[in-house]
């Protein structure tokens, strides 16, 4: 027997001596049980012996403490080699062809010895329901029968692989590389879900990654390395949705509590959406490194934030245990911080799982069946849409989160047009500023001509007032042509043409001493030039009323 066998059997032997004789019934129920949670008959019966022996007043160390172990019986054409895995109702061993027509290694899953009738029925219908799956991503069934002493017996194909938490954290895969190992086991799932087969006893190590013997899988012929590949094992518990598959229900409550549904812990009906929920609580620790409250879960997220606060450790996983087929490996790394073993940071894996994913896990994690995924397949079909870049049917519907999740699908083509579109909406701003200043420009010149041709008409005007007074003799001095022209500024109704003409006129009385009069025509100018709404004519005719105020002072 093996020294933690023993220690087990102690360890329990220990504390059920130390109870009441009437309560030590519901403590070994209770606490007899595989690492993985299922009950382990062969445990009780070991601490009940001793328990026996310990009444009766005989001393232990008279007879022997536990039955030697026997020679493992032939199994058909397998012969037993070594016991890699055992739970509550069989143990497994790594086997191979004893009957020389071909090498081949296998898993034979063997039931226990003086297993009660309704336990060796339901072996019977596991072994069952695998001759009806034939799934890449379910452990093929090679062979089953009877035992040389009497036990049923099946032969699985050979897993040489991790539970996919362990095997996940072993090689620091990051979130997508999980996703896309979690949409496989999904798809497993889904396969035995149209076959009417419920397996209600997902966890990890019920679902293994590695590779299959060459013998059983012809792709490794080629001796080049293979991709990981999910393996769904342990049909133990399974439940066949078909009236005469009653023999798969008993008493007694088999499950793993940790991922068991909650119809399925409180004693409902159970249907796929119970493997839904299990999923679920896979996925949330694949992504956060930690298991999510029964009763009330929080988002993965929410789980990496709270983790920080702790320095990112993981505690030991007590549901992790040897796996039935294949290497015996345990859970979660001890210590382990959940961020390094993502090949992330704490703050990039919270950011990572907010949003979509974690809307998918509590999807699949509600307490009320109806509102989960209908369907293993449309989980994967969920998670697979997150992997594309695709809107999620999970999310509700908002036209920016398609918008944002169409902008990083296509992030370099979205970039590009946009770029493009800058350039264009560039080359039409440019342009369209170039028509507008032209615009500017052509009826700049258009009002500095009718400003150039009112001035014009403006002095021709005065020379004709002249000419009847020539006529009479009068003599026109170049003072009074001034003076005229300023009074008649008054009636000119363009006041932008009447600045100009205030200016020149203010410039020639500047000329002849008349100071007065140069500076009260260059603010007449101002006033003209603001009334016209030209700032640049304001601006120089202030100019032009400072250079007159300078030489009068001069």
């Amino acid at each position: 027997m093996r020294s933690d066998r023993w220690h087990a059997i102690e360890q329990l032997f220990s504390r059920a001596a130390d109870l009441d004789p009437a309560d030590r019934s519901t403590f070994l129920e209770a606490e007899a049980r595989t690492p993985d949670g299922d009950p382990d008959l062969a445990l009780r019966e070991e601490v009940e012996r001793l328990l026996a022996l310990d009444a009766s007043g005989g001393g232990l160390l008279d007879r022997p403490l536990v039955t030697p172990v026997a020679v493992p019986p032939e199994a058909g054409p397998w012969r037993l080699l070594e016991r890699i895995g055992e739970g509550g109702m069989g143990e497994v061993w790594r086997a191979e062809r004893a009957d020389g027509a071909f090498e081949q290694t296998a898993a034979v899953k063997l039931a226990r010895p003086g297993l009660a009738a309704d336990i060796a029925d339901r072996f019977r219908a596991e072994r069952q329901i695998l001759a009806t799956l034939e799934h890449p991503a379910i452990a093929r069934l090679l062979d089953g029968g009877s035992a040389s002493d009497g036990r049923p017996y099946f032969a699985l194909e050979f897993v040489d692989g991790e539970p996919i938490t362990t095997y996940c954290d072993h090689h620091r895969l990051g979130v997508n590389e999980r996703l896309a190992l979690f949409v496989e086991a999904c798809e497993a799932v889904a396969y035995a879900h149209a076959r009417l087969v419920v397996h209600r006893d997902l966890k990890p190590s019920n679902v293994l990654v590695g590779t299959v013997g060459a013998d059983a899988d012809p792709a490794g012929a080629t001796g080049g390395e293979r991709s990981p590949r999910v393996r769904l094992l342990d049909f133990g518990i399974a439940k066949l949705l078909v009236p005469d598959a009653e023999q798969t229900q008993t008493g007694r409550q088999l499950m793993t509590p940790a991922y068991a549904a909650p119809e399925q812990r409180h004693g409902g009906s159970v249907t796929t959406a119970a493997d839904v929920y299990a999923l679920g609580v896979l996925l949330y620790e694949l992504l956060s490194g930690s298991r999510p409250d029964a009763d009330v879960p929080t988002r993965p997220s929410e789980a990496v934030t709270t983790s920080m606060a702790t320095g990112g450790r993981l505690p030991p996983d007590p549901a992790g245990g040897p796996s039935v087929v294949g290497r015996p490996a345990g859970g979660a790394t001890p210590g382990a911080d959940a961020s390094s073993l993502r090949s992330t940071t704490s703050e990039r894996l919270a950011r990572r799982l907010r949003g979509d994913l974690d809307t998918i896990c509590l999807k699949a994690l509600r307490a009320d069946p109806d509102r989960r995924y209908r369907s293993a397949a449309e989980l994967a079909a969920d998670v697979q849409r997150h992997l594309d870049g695709l809107p999620v049917e999970a999310r509700p519907e908002s036209a920016s989160y398609r918008v944002g999740k169409f902008v990083r699908r296509h992030a370099a083509g979205t970039t590009a047009a946009v770029v493009a579109l800058l350039a264009i909406l560039g080359g039409a701003g440019v342009a369209l500023w170039q028509a507008a200043e032209a615009d500017r420009q052509r009826d700049r010149a258009l009002a500095e001509a009718t400003r150039a041709e009112r001035v014009s008409g403006f002095v021709a005007g005065l020379f004709q007032d002249t000419n009847g007074l020539e006529a009479n003799g009068d003599t026109i001095t170049a003072r009074q042509m001034l003076d005229r022209g300023l009074a008649r500024l008054a009636r000119l109704d363009d006041p932008a043409a009447r600045g100009d003409l205030l200016i020149a006129l203010s410039g020639i009385y500047s000329d002849l001493g008349q100071s007065e009069i140069a500076d009260s025509a260059a603010t007449q100018a101002v006033l003209a030039f603001r009334s016209a709404g030209d700032s640049t004519m304001v601006a120089r005719a202030f100019r032009h009323l400072a250079s007159v105020y300078v030489g009068a002072q001069a």
